[in-house]
Parts: C-alpha cells; sequence; structure tokens
C-alpha cells in the first residue's frame, strides 16, 4: 500500500458512496435515517479531502492560518461520528426515542466542537502545515485537542459497532445483515485506531518510545480500512443483491449449520445406523466438504428427526420435568429451557439404546421443537445441538435421573 493509497483512496471511496446514494435521498427526502446516512458518508468525504496533502496545504495558504485544516477535518470527521450514530439509532429504535438520541449526541458533539475551537486558538504554532499531530507531545493544549477529539470518536465507533451487530442478529435480509457485520468491524477498527492514536499521543506526552514501528502510517493503514468496511458495509444492501450476496450468504449459513449439527447427527447416527443416506466419513472430512451445503443440511436435519423417532421407545417421560426444574433453576429462559429439554431427552434415550433398556413410563408424545422450514428446523436443532454438546446442566439431569432411579431422590413428575 502506497503512500497515495492511503491518502487519496479513502476519500475517492466516500465520495463514490455518496454519490450512488443521492438519488435514494432526493427520492426519500423525508426518511431522517437516510437522511443521516447520507450525512455521515458527505461527512466523511470531507473529513478525508481535508487531510489530502495537496488540499490540506491550499486550505492553509488561502486562509493564513497554520493547520485550519486539521480543525476542519477533525470538525468533519466529528460530525461524521455523530450523524452515523443517529443514522444507527432510527435503525434501532422507535422514530421519538432516535431523535431524542440524535439530539442529546448533537449536544455533546456541538460541546466537542467549541473544546476543540478553543485548543486550536491556543496552539502556539506558526510553521508550516502538516506538524500539528506531530507535535502533539510538545503542547499541552495539541495534546488536550488530540483527547477530546479521541474521546468523541471512540464513543462513536464503540456505539457502531454494538448497534450493528446488535442489529444484524434480527436484519430480515441477507445483504443488510452481511452489511450490519461489517459496520461492526469498521467499529472495531475504529476502536482500534483511537486506541492506537491515544497511546501515541500519550507516550510522546510522556516522552516514552511508542513500541509500534512507524505509527503515524499504521494510523493510514487503519483508517484505509475502517472506512473500506464502513462504506462497503452500509451501501451493501443497495448493490450486494445484483453480485450475488444473498446466495453466498445462504450457502456460508448452511455450511455453518452442517458444522454445527454434526456432533448430534453423529451421536443419532451410531445410536440408529440406518437413518443416514450415507455413512460419516469423519468431522474433517465433513469440514471439507463444501459442495451442495444446502441439500446436505436437508439430509442432516431430516436424519436427526428420523434419529430422534428412532428413539421414542427409549424416552423416559421424567426427564422433562427434571430438565425444566434445573434449567428454571439455572435463570435459563423458555426457548433455552426447551432446547436444553430436548438435548437432555435425547441424551438419555441415547444412553437407554446403548444399554438395551426400554422404557416402561415413556412419553407418549413428547415435545419437538422446530421450525417451519429447513432454516428454521436447522437453527431451532442447532440450539439443541448447543446443549447436546456442551451444557454441564443435561450430565446434570442424567445424574438426578440415576438418583431417582436409585430411589434416594424422588423425580419430579411431568
Amino acid at each position: 500500500m502506497t503512500a497515495a493509497d492511503l491518502f487519496y483512496g479513502p476519500p475517492a471511496v466516500a465520495w463514490a458512496a455518496a454519490a450512488y446514494k443521492l438519488p435514494a435521498v432526493r427520492r426519500r427526502p423525508a426518511d431522517p435515517g437516510l437522511q443521516f446516512y447520507w450525512l455521515t458518508l458527505t461527512s466523511l468525504a470531507l473529513a478525508l479531502t481535508m487531510l489530502v496533502p495537496s488540499i490540506y496545504v491550499l486550505i492553509d495558504d488561502l486562509t493564513h492560518v497554520p493547520n485550519l485544516a486539521r480543525l476542519l477535518g477533525d470538525g468533519f470527521a466529528l460530525v461524521t461520528a455523530w450523524s452515523v450514530q443517529a443514522f444507527l439509532a432510527y435503525l434501532s429504535f422507535a422514530a421519538r426515542k432516535a431523535r431524542v438520541v440524535a439530539r442529546h449526541l448533537g449536544y455533546l458533539l456541538l460541546t466537542t466542537l467549541v473544546a476543540l475551537s478553543i485548543l486550536f486558538a491556543w496552539v502556539p504554532v506558526e510553521e508550516g502545515a502538516l506538524s500539528f499531530v506531530q507535535r502533539s507531545g510538545n503542547v499541552p493544549s495539541i495534546l488536550a485537542y488530540r483527547l477530546v477529539f479521541l474521546g468523541f470518536l471512540g464513543l462513536a465507533a464503540f456505539n457502531v459497532a454494538r448497534f450493528s451487530w446488535r442489529y444484524a442478529t434480527v436484519a430480515p435480509r441477507p445483504a443488510l445483515r452481511v452489511g450490519l457485520w461489517l459496520d461492526a468491524l469498521g467499529g472495531g477498527v475504529g476502536l482500534i485506531f483511537v486506541t492506537h492514536e491515544g497511546l501515541f499521543v500519550l507516550s510522546r506526552a510522556a516522552g516514552t518510545r511508542y513500541p509500534i514501528p512507524q505509527p503515524v502510517t499504521v494510523s493510514g493503514i487503519l483508517i484505509v480500512f475502517g472506512v473500506l468496511l464502513t462504506v462497503g458495509g452500509s451501501t451493501m444492501p443497495s448493490w450486494g443483491p445484483r453480485v450475488g450476496v444473498p446466495w453466498l450468504y445462504r450457502r456460508v449459513a448452511a455450511y455453518r449449520s452442517l458444522l454445527r449439527l454434526y456432533p448430534l447427527w453423529l451421536a443419532l447416527y451410531r445410536a440408529t445406523p440406518e437413518i443416514a443416506l450415507l455413512p460419516p466419513s469423519g468431522r474433517l472430512v465433513d469440514v471439507l466438504t463444501v459442495r451442495d451445503p444446502g441439500f446436505r443440511l436437508y439430509r442432516r436435519v431430516i436424519e436427526i428427526r428420523d434419529g430422534r423417532l428412532a428413539l421414542r421407545p427409549y424416552i423416559d417421560s421424567r426427564v422433562e420435568g427434571i430438565a425444566r426444574s434445573l434449567g428454571h433453576d439455572a435463570g435459563l429462559s423458555e426457548d433455552e429451557r426447551q432446547a436444553m429439554t430436548e438435548a437432555a431427552i435425547l441424551a438419555v434415550a441415547i444412553r437407554q439404546k446403548a444399554a438395551g433398556q426400554t422404557i416402561d413410563h415413556t412419553a407418549p408424545s413428547p415435545r419437538i421443537v422446530g421450525g417451519t422450514d429447513i432454516v428454521g428446523e436447522a437453527t431451532a436443532l442447532e440450539r439443541v445441538a448447543h446443549w447436546f454438546n456442551r451444557s454441564s446442566l443435561v450430565r446434570d439431569v442424567v445424574v438426578r435421573l440415576d438418583q431417582a432411579e436409585s430411589g434416594r431422590i424422588e423425580g419430579p413428575a411431568c
């Protein structure tokens, strides 16, 4: 990555994204979330443009105010940080609450901008441009300026990562979900940038050697990746479907489900081998096989269900009561208790079948968790597989059942 890429690449990407979204803004002028989104892209483009060396020097020459371009660029960066938080507030909350969040953040932005302007006016810098940050270890007002700026930027990066990740879990469209994940990663890169810059400034103020070589270049690289992730993620809902992002998302999601369901499927296969169309070839082969994930997931879900049906003569009616009681004591939600209970039912039934012991008190029609389609079924079974593979509560159910069987305690009735 050359120096020209660091200086000219990010503003070019930001201006292209702002131009790309401008028609949508004109079509929906009453959408405040979209307005904040476009303001985010435009102010980001302006902030990055101010720091292009030729433009930086030009502004200083025209105004005769050393490093005024730095103040303008930082100001636009803070506007970007405010507007992206407001945009995410409109995604995450009702319009009324989003307006309140945007207004409160706006007051904080105004206070920060005033503080930066006052500190900038106190800076005793007379020499030419591009020296502002490098002198931050020598001038207390510049140190304070940088820390105030980074503090607001860090708050924004944290909120971007937090809100984007949270909304991605309920986003209705694959392209939007992937885009929000990229935005969350961009927020994470922003936090790394703020941490790096803050430690660099403080190390200069303390007169100590900063351990990372070429810190200015590192900052530039972090800015490039942060901009690419944020701009790419925020525009993905528009261009993602055109390049096959939903198709790729479904394939990756199916492959991930296959990996998560493998241990549960393998346990059921070992209990009833005839459920499988093809016998297992080993965990490594399963991981390395990436073809036809959709069909393979369909088969895996069907075979898990068949394995569950084959265990019906071994399902102990007492397990559900014990499992739900333990889940309640552990503070599990209703969905978690249901998945854990199903995992415990399967674990006990597999053990009983391996021992060749049918159950006299089988449950007549135990409830089975599931969804309305293959994706929903796979998602529900993934929760069961999670408890089946890792939960100590499932082992506790087995212990309690053994104790009840031996007469030391009486198992709860269903």
